[in-house]
């Protein structure tokens, strides 16, 4: 039996790129079926699955053309005048009932494809209930739909006027999302489930979505592995979503399928971008780049920026290797004009555009936040191209009918023109769509129409369609017609609608992020040239740590890089403009949110930009000392027979057994130049274990290679190692702590020692003949043994007095040891892991050992002159010749050696050379040795003469009238300065720093230093070490860092760029304030204290005044 089936006004065929599989086949079967019938059906299936390909392969099936196809996109808010039958106005005024295309399809014989089912409002699908069911319906100007066969009925009995016919292959084809869980959500009533013959899209599996996927991309044996790899990672991602919906759909699928034909290796950033997980909370975010990077090489979800050129040539556009033709534009004047700089991520993203472009794809979408130079980009890509550009801007009352057209005033008549969209359409230009999160949903639909189907139903009743001819009222769409879409990133603070939930899978998406900060920093140089470049990365970190608080919840505005190129173009236009005052402008979105202006005080006071307050500045003044005189002359007498007995020994290297626990805790970093400028720079706090039992305090520390080490100790107990990258600067928010076994604190670090070595950290264990490297970059613990033939001399070590223990110093990677108690000095090269044993006699023992440069030192002992020892050879473990010291006196008499027998040692890299200070060899010229202060505080010079022979030694004191201070720890500091931390009984420690070259010295109560509220150290100092950065690191036994800078020129620098940045740059002239110790403005802790009790003693004799006058009235109440 024949059936007669519906059918347009062409022979059926093929719809072009489009595959048809077996499930497929079957269900086209079953809803012609039910076409011929006489039925409406409806497809259920999940966006992006298919549905509107299937519709067009429905429409080719049957004979209808394009023009012959109907498509409603249907939205929540829909009237049935939307519907059905709307109001328009005609250019004489007169008001008029338009057709819609529901009509237009009914009468036409059309296939009308109402698209978004589950949309639509149960009230307004009621007002079409009877033409689905009977072919029958009245509309809103007073006609009546009826069927064919009453029609001629009607038409039989004489019924004429106001009777319109419904063409008998007129079908409708719904098309719906099926429902969700949620019962709001459940739109299939009892009243909409008749009126339809309802079908599932069948769910494509693997093998299917592969055929599909092959049929439209290339078919290469590389491709094909790339698209099985990413089936069975979109297999993963619907079974570990549990509702996240991390599912691909087919239209994404095909899309990642067309561009891994041209780019296989960034398939895995393309896939960060269609599912836009930079915009995800980090809960969902993270597991799916550990998702991602267990399928793809390059999961880090972000693009390999490398060298991006643009380059011009022979009419081709290349922009790191992605080429597309330049235009010919028959109207140049709509070529943008922008102003437009070269950066790093915006060169990512223009190639990227660029690819997707050249790999098919028409149509863009470019979603981020405000101010992130979505504009910017889309403009400047068709400026390089010279592609014509219509620009459109959306916003909450724009409708589909100023979406089409556009009303004109000419000679007081108001006439209607065609919309920048329409035109774009016409004449094949670009149709930049900006603020596209901010139109009602449904205009966002009908663009979704216009990409996906290319159809859409102007104001006026002309079509636009694809592949059909033009004629009067219907518009092709022209071939080189594209669409830029810019919009908001979803959610708070846009508010606008969920542009992507709603057709974002119809476009390549392009995420616009914030810039990194080296190319914001290089953007900020290219508007603002003139203002210093330490102001614009400061100003961009700080930025970028508030829009890390954005995304956390902790503010609410996402302060985008416009507000910062607004800033830094105002300092390039008035460079003297207070910075406080016009951040404050900028920030004023906060101003009534207590909490978050709070936030945003302690992020820029973290990278050095004050908001408020008042500001002062203090430095020390430096103290001249006393001439230096010669106190000792030293003559140099080779020794062949006590020539030291060497012997090179091999180090046994092995992976330390102990389990070590590695993790990156939090510190509070502060600037401390923000209020005040002093010669802090910045401090913290290092995290301590929490033991309210037990003393918690800094041992030791130790500068590294682009940082610096902290050992501290609970009880007395080492317990943990910080490690800290200096050069991330005021940026630094973490640590690297490396927690130690207690078995092994206990067992081999009684007397622990921390020297920089190699590259890498090495702390002792001395005393029990073990040395251990740590490399806190690569997380690794190395052992080393001392050879027994020189350890096994030493005595006991544990309980005794730590001056009698084993000590160590370290030159230039080599690491000396040895004993108080033993005879003998160990000289170990780390690098070569070789060492060189040197043998001295019995008696003296070695009391310290003084490094001159990196071949010379002096064995000091107890009693008697010291020895003068020098490396033979290149290498660093060769032999080496003992000298014998004949100390004189300045006249040439025997001098007083208790002198210098008392002097403290400093440690072992202070070493000093005023001609160079790098030099490995010595120079009889070059300054060299130790400016070191004795009990007395005098300070003590040991040089190489100009006139007194090349084996002879000069010892010089400079004496000064100071009180008695014990030296803590000393460190020489580039530039030739000495920095000694200085302790006494009734004051807080001072650290004083001498400059041998203009024979001054200044000292600095490091508790003064920084903000006046500043608290966390008790005024003792554990060690003062110099970092790579040229500056100090002053640690305090309580856990405090500060980050002090001595050098004098720099401190001037530092202040003109510190008085540029609070607006105080004008007064270039005055001279720096300076003061002397203990008068900075403020009382030093000492003075603070002696105030403090001065205080209570008068509160305290007012008070005994006051109960003497009291019993003097008789005993008067007071």
């Amino acid at each position: 039996r024949t059936v007669p089936a519906p059918r347009g006004s062409r022979e059926p065929y093929l719809a072009e790129g489009l595959g048809a599989t077996h499930s497929t086949e079957n269900l086209m079967s079953a809803v012609i079926q039910d076409l011929c019938c006489g039925k409406d059906v409806a497809v259920i299936g999940a966006p992006g699955e298919g549905k509107t390909a299937f519709v067009r392969m429905l429409a080719a099936a049957l004979g209808y053309g394009s023009h012959e196809v109907y498509t409603i996109h249907l939205f929540k808010d829909m009237t049935s005048r939307d519907l059905i039958q709307r109001r328009c106005t005609d250019p004489d005024g007169n008001t008029y009932w338009k057709d819609t295309p529901l009509v237009d399809a009914a009468e036409a014989g059309g296939l009308l494809v109402l698209d978004g089912l589950h949309r639509l409002s149960p009230d307004t699908l009621a007002s079409i209930h009877g033409l689905l069911f009977d072919r029958d319906m009245w509309l809103s100007d007073g006609d009546h739909l009826v069927s064919e066969e009453r029609y001629r009925e009607m038409r039989a009995n004489g019924v004429t006027a106001e009777l319109r016919r419904v063409s008998s292959s007129f079908r409708v084809v719904a098309l719906a999302a099926p429902p969700s869980g949620k019962a709001s959500e459940q739109w299939i009533t009892a009243e909409i489930l008749p009126l339809f013959s309802w079908h599932g899209l069948p769910v494509m599996g693997e093998e299917a979505k592969l055929q599909v996927m092959t049929m439209n991309s290339a078919t290469s044996p590389e491709v094909q592995e790339t698209l099985s790899k990413l089936l069975k990672l979109n297999k993963r991602m619907v079974e570990e979503s549990k509702g996240n919906g991390w599912g691909l759909s087919l239209r994404q699928l095909l899309r990642l399928a067309r561009r891994a034909a041209t780019h296989p290796d960034t398939l895995s950033s393309d896939l960060h971008r269609t599912v836009m997980s930079a915009f995800w909370p980090p809960s969902l975010r993270l597991p799916f780049q550990e998702l991602v990077a267990q399928h793809f090489e390059d999961s880090a979800g972000t693009d390999q920026e490398g060298q991006i050129e643009v380059k011009v040539q022979d009419g081709v556009l290349d922009i790191g290797g992605a080429q597309l033709p330049i235009g010919r534009p028959a109207a140049p004047e709509l070529v943008p004009k922008t102003l437009f700089y070269y950066i790093p991520r915006h060169l990512l993203r223009l190639r990227e555009m660029v690819r997707d472009l050249q790999s098919g794809e028409k149509h863009l979408l470019l979603i981020g936040n405000q101010g992130t130079g979505k504009n910017k980009l889309a403009d400047h890509l068709l400026q390089l191209l010279e592609w014509e550009r219509e620009y459109i801007q959306l916003h909450r009352d724009t409708t589909v009918q100023s979406l089409t057209v556009q009303p004109t005033l000419e000679a007081g008549v108001v006439g209607w023109e065609d919309s920048p969209l329409v035109r774009a359409v016409k004449h094949g230009r670009v149709l930049v769509c900006d603020e596209a999160d901010k139109a009602p949903t449904e205009v966002v639909c009908v663009l979704k129409g216009l990409v996906e189907d290319g159809e859409m139903h102007l104001a006026d009743g002309r079509r636009i369609l694809r592949d059909a001819p033009a004629s009067e009222d219907v518009i092709p769409v022209h071939p080189e017609f594209r669409m830029f879409v810019l919009a908001n990133r979803p959610g708070f603070p846009f508010l606008g609608n969920d542009f992507f939930r709603e057709c974002g899978d119809v476009f390549a998406v392009h995420v616009v992020e914030n810039p990194d900060h080296e190319s914001e920093v290089a953007l900020l140089q290219q508007y603002a040239p003139d203002v210093p470049e330490h102001i614009l990365r400061r100003l961009s970190a700080a930025f970028t740590d508030v829009r890390a608080r954005v995304d956390d919840g902790t503010l609410q505005y996402p302060y985008s890089t416009r507000e910062l190129v607004n800033v830094v173009k105002h300092l390039q236009s008035f460079p003297k403009t207070h910075l406080p005052s016009l951040l404050e402008d900028v920030l004023d979105f906060e101003r009534h949110n207590i909490h978050a202006l709070r936030v945003l005080h302690e992020i820029f006071q973290k990278h050095g930009i004050p908001l408020s307050g008042q500001h002062e500045e203090f430095l020390v003044a430096p103290e001249e000392l006393a001439d230096l005189l010669v106190a000792e002359r030293w003559l140099l007498q080779l020794m062949p027979h006590l020539t030291s007995r060497t012997q090179q020994v091999e180090l046994t290297e092995r992976k330390s057994p102990y389990i070590y626990d590695w993790n990156d805790p939090k510190i509070a970093l502060s600037e401390s130049r923000i209020g005040r400028f002093t010669e802090e720079v910045r401090r913290w706090k290092v995290p301590m274990t929490r033991n309210p039992y037990a003393e918690q305090q800094i041992l030791a520390a130790s500068p590294l290679p682009g940082g610096m080490a902290v050992l501290t100790a609970t009880g007395g107990r080492p317990d943990q190692l910080l490690f800290f990258d200096l050069t991330l600067k005021h940026t630094m928010d973490t640590c690297k702590r490396l927690t130690l076994d207690w078995d092994f604190a206990y067992r081999w670090l009684d007397n622990p020692v921390l020297f920089p070595v190699g590259g890498v950290l090495g702390i002792g264990g001395i005393d029990q003949g073990k040395l251990f490297l740590v490399d806190w970059r690569e997380q690794r613990v190395q052992e080393m043994t001392l050879p027994a033939v020189f350890t096994e001399r030493w005595p006991g070590n544990h309980g005794v007095n730590a001056a009698d223990r084993a000590q160590c110093t370290v030159v230039d990677g080599r690491v000396l040891v040895w004993h108080p108690k033993a005879a003998g000095i160990l000289m170990i090269d780390v690098e070569e892991r070789k060492c060189l044993i040197i043998d001295l006699k019995q008696d003296p023992r070695p009391h310290w050992v003084e490094m001159l440069t990196k071949k010379e030192f002096l064995v000091h002992f107890k009693t008697g002159a010291p020895m003068y020892l020098r490396h033979r050879g290149a290498g660093g473990t060769q032999g080496v010749d003992v000298y014998e010291v004949s100390p004189l006196a300045a006249d040439g008499g025997m001098p007083c050696l208790g002198e210098l027998n008392h002097v403290r040692p400093a440690p072992a890299e202070a070493t000093l050379s005023k001609a160079d200070t790098t030099s490995t060899c010595c120079k009889a010229e070059a300054v060299y040795g130790m400016i070191r202060r004795d009990p007395r505080g005098s300070f003590k010079h040991t040089r190489k003469p100009h006139h007194f022979g090349a084996d002879s030694f000069e010892v010089y004191l400079a004496p000064r009238d100071a009180d008695p201070r014990t030296p803590v720890s000393t460190c020489h500091v580039p530039g030739g300065l000495i920095c000694t931390a200085t302790r006494s009984r009734s004051d807080d420690d001072v650290i004083e720093i001498v400059d041998p070259a203009h024979n001054s010295c200044r000292s600095i109560y490091p508790s003064a230093l920084g903000s006046t509220d500043a608290e966390g150290h008790d005024g003792r100092v554990a060690a003062v070490i110099a970092v790579e950065t040229g500056e100090v690191a002053v640690c305090h036994q309580s856990g405090v860092v500060q980050i002090v800078d001595l050098d004098r020129e720099r401190a001037s620098q530092n202040r003109r760029e510190w008085r540029a940045m609070i607006g105080t740059a004008g007064a270039e002239g005055e001279a720096l304030r300076v003061t002397r110790p203990g008068k900075r403005g403020e009382a030093t802790v000492r003075d603070r204290r002696l105030a403090l009790r001065r205080g209570l003693e008068e509160l305290g004799e007012a008070e005994r005044s006051a109960r003497r006058g009291r019993g003097a009235r008789g005993g008067d109440a007071g």
